[in-house]
Parts: structure tokens; sequence; C-alpha cells
């Protein structure tokens, strides 16, 4: 059988690429309104991300809090409103590979056209789409998904044989490894859930890889799936399917069985030869091994010696400034807070609340700046606020951190 997919489009994150490499672009690069391609692609990039091209303030803004502004997430095409965009547990400014995988939410509204979902992703990565469903979001949580309905014509797709499902297509010229498909979606019993590799025209290379994904009932989960793209060199899709219920003959109790919902919320595809939870990228960044779940034989998983256990030979990604509520001019020391509502321009800008006559936020950010160059400080918190002044930071070793609606 061959499925069909939707008519691709040019992602404007690869429109930006086209427009200048990230390798080729430098920190120290002008944008100007005269800029050329370079001006080009970083408003592309803004308008992508949710920036406003048109305030010049962005370009030096840390949205995120992942100690890059705006201007340098666009170097590395990461997002700026996302510290950690692949979701591999290293944030983006540690991060030597900072999109080695592709996080997929899918249905999210800022990153989904038509049937077509985009977000910065590795370059083995060509796109995500949906053939049948729906996208939706919930109110409540605010969680995007897709939604499908094995016994429902209507979400159905007709041209790909009455089967809903979610694609991922691949760069097999770029791609030489095996991949790891972590998949987060709501477990229903009476419903069908497979995994297809089908080639670039579509045909089926391996049908159904792990049965049916529904084991249980009304319960959210996450499963990790070997995906065999090395040892199947034509598997270009990653074909996530409903059950089918046309063009097969079933009885009235197996189509029973078939017409449950499918709800799948997230997917993350990586490289992970060994299974050990870091992608290629990040045991390259660590000096370890992909194929060996324990380089230096020490008994604990790279993994754990990473993340969970200090360990002098391996890099352990800085853990994020964390406000500890001290107003004392010792506490929070290198954090500055402005805020227009509650501050006062005689406070030292040390502390986020009001609770004596030395702390408390700077009214204005002109002087938060001045409070940062006085103090050597790391950090500059910006609260909510109309401020009608200028964010300079031109020669400032300094993060801004913006909490809430600011405007400038």
């Amino acid at each position: 059988m061959k499925y069909m997919r939707p008519s691709s489009r040019i992602p404007i994150l690869v429109s930006a690429l086209a427009l200048i490499g990230a390798a080729a672009y430098n920190q120290t690069s002008e944008l100007s309104a005269d800029g050329g391609c370079v001006m080009d692609a970083y408003e592309t990039y803004e308008l992508f991300f949710g920036l406003n091209p048109t305030n010049p303030a962005d370009t030096y803004l840390d949205y995120d809090g992942d100690r890059l502004n705006s201007r340098q997430e666009f170097a590395r095409l990461t997002d700026p409103f996302a510290p950690d965009t692949d979701h591999d547990g290293f944030e983006d400014d540690v991060d030597a590979n900072p999109i080695s995988r592709a996080y997929i939410q899918w249905g999210s509204p800022q990153f989904t056209t038509g049937d077509q979902y985009d977000y910065a992703h590795p370059d083995f990565f060509l796109a995500a789409y949906k053939n049948g469903g729906e996208w939706m979001v919930d109110p409540t949580t605010t969680q995007s998904f897709w939604y499908a309905s094995a016994g429902a014509g209507d979400l159905a797709a007709p041209q790909a044989g009455g089967v809903a499902s979610l694609s991922i297509d691949l760069d097999l010229t770029i791609l030489t490894n095996n991949l790891r498909y972590a998949v987060h979606y709501l477990v229903a019993g009476n419903a069908s859930l497979s995994v297809d590799l089908l080639d670039t025209n579509g045909a089926v290379v391996v049908e159904n890889l792990y049965g049916n994904l529904m084991t249980g009932s009304n319960a959210e989960a996450v499963v990790i799936l070997d995906i065999p793209t090395a040892t199947c060199p034509d598997a270009a899709v990653i074909h996530m399917r409903c059950g089918e219920l046309s063009g097969l003959v079933r009885s009235a109790v197996e189509r029973a069985r078939m017409e449950g919902e499918v709800i799948v919320y997230e997917g993350l595809l990586y490289i992970d030869e060994d299974g050990d939870g870091l992608d290629a990228d990040q045991e390259k960044q660590l000096g370890t091994s992909d194929y060996c779940v324990d380089s230096n034989g020490d008994g604990v998983s790279d993994y754990e010696a990473c993340f969970h256990t200090t360990n002098t030979n391996i890099y352990v990604p800085p853990e994020p400034d964390v406000d500890d509520g001290e107003d004392e001019d010792t506490g929070n020391a290198g954090i500055i807070y402005v805020d227009h509502a509650r501050g006062n321009d005689t406070f030292t800008g040390r502390a986020s609340a009001i609770s004596g006559k030395k702390a408390g936020p700077k009214k204005t950010i002109r002087k938060g700046m001045a409070a940062v160059d006085a103090d050597a400080a790391h950090t500059l918190v910006i609260e909510s606020g109309t401020y009608n002044e200028n964010l300079d930071l031109r020669g400032k070793n300094v993060r801004v951190v913006i909490e809430g609606n600011v405007k400038l």
C-alpha cells in the first residue's frame, strides 16, 4: 500500500537558512536596515518565533533565561522562548548542538500551518505532518495535540485508505544512524495506534513495527521506540497511524474494538545508539561513546554520570539561577531587579520584593543598568510595565530576563 502526504511547503526556518547559514553568522555581524541577506534572515526568524521585527530591543533580550539574547539564539536557530530548544536536558547556551533532537508539539498553533508542523530541528529531519485527524488545543491546559477517531469517517483520511496518520520525513542523504522516537500520547483501550516505515514514494518498507501501542486505558504515556533506519536504508518516513478500517473485511466485533479515539501530544526524535538517554551529539560533547552505556566502565551509566552524580571527568551543564527570595544586600548576589510599578530608584535593586530601606527593585531600566554596572551583576530581571526607555546592552556582559509584558 502507498500512503499520500500533503503538498509540501518550504519551512520558514529553511528559508532563513537559505538566506544565511547559521555557521556563517557570527556574533559581530551588525543587524541593520541595510544588512542585506543577514537582516532578511533575522526578520524571518523573528516572525517565525513571534518576536517583533519593528522593535530593535528584541535583539538584545533574553526571553527564556538561557543566557542567550535573541541575536545569539538566531545564530543557533534556537527558540528564543525555550531555554532548551531540543529538550535534551542541556540548556541552549551550554549545548554544543542545541538542535540535536527534533521536538514536535503536535498541533501547536504557532508552529502549525495547514497539515504541517515546523520547528527548530536537526538536518536529518525534513518535515512533520498529519493526514486526516484534527489539530486541537485543550482550553484548560493549553496543551495542543492531534486527535483522530478510528470510527469517524469525517476524521479519517480517505486518500490514505481511511487511515488517519502522523508522518515524519527523513533525509536519507544525511541520516546513517538508527533513531529513537519518544511519543507522548493518551492510551485508550478501544483504539489502535501503529507505526510503519515507508519509502520516499509512500510504499511500506516495514509494517506495524511494534503492534498496537494502545495497551492500557485512559492514561497518558510516553513510549520510546527504536526506529531501525540504519538497518532499513529505504525507510524515509516514520508513519504513525490509527487502525485501518476500510479496504479490509472485519467482523462487527473487530470493527467495534477499533472505533476508539487517538490523541498524540508530542514527539521527540533523536540519535541514541546505546539507548542510555544521551543523544549522539551530547555524547560527543561529553567525550563519551554513543555505542556504550558506561563509557569509562565505572559502573555508572553516562547519563547518570552527567545528570545525577558528581563526576569531574564529565561535563555537567550549569544549574539555572534560582531566586531564593533573599532581600538583604548579601542576598541574590549578581541579580538586579527593575519593577516600574513597585520600584524606587533609591533602592539597591538587589531583591524582587520591597521589604526594607535598602532592598527592593529599581524603578527605571536606566537605574537598573547602573546598578548592574556597580555590582558587576550577571542578570537583570525586568518586571511587567511600560517603561518608555531604551535597553542598550552593547558592551554589556549581562543577561536580561523579561517577566510578564514589558513595553520599552
